[in-house]
């Protein structure tokens, strides 16, 4: 894939940006509207398009074959929660974050990126991630 392919630098597939979600959401590519799954689904698609710039159609498509304006509707309902909810917020951002660590390892893989980039993504490895299932206290002794 090109840099040109949708304006993407650092090609981000939606399978990664699944899988990133999935790990602290839970999975979202399922069939049915289960409220937990629905979250984690629409949560999803808002990254595909701001982060991945996937097109509406393809994000319904990868999504079970769901029609894009369900895709309009997920990104307009996790904008409104992001304006609203701080937590939601600082969810979005960790997510960004660790799908930009996604893409970076997928340029490595390929093997076009500088050493400066490897010593990036080697830093943000070694810290620490919280993960849903982790305790405050282990957080708390894992930074000392």
């Amino acid at each position: 894939m090109s840099a040109d392919d949708h304006g993407r630098i650092w090609p981000i597939s939606l399978h990664q940006i699944e899988a990133t979600v999935s790990a602290y959401l839970g999975p979202g590519r399922v069939p049915g509207n289960h409220q937990s799954s629905a979250f984690s689904r629409q949560v999803a698609m808002y990254l595909a398009k701001h982060v991945g710039r996937w097109s509406t159609t393809r994000i319904g498509k990868y999504y079970n074959g769901r029609h894009h304006t369900t895709v309009l509707y997920s990104i307009e309902k996790i904008e409104s929660l992001r304006e609203r909810d701080a937590s939601v917020d600082a969810l979005l951002e960790m997510l960004c974050k660790e799908i930009s660590v996604w893409s970076e390892y997928s340029q490595m893989q390929t093997g076009s990126t500088s050493n400066r980039l490897a010593a990036t993504f080697a830093e943000r490895i070694s810290f620490p991630v919280y993960r849903r299932h982790a305790s405050d206290a282990e957080i708390g002794e894992s930074n000392r």
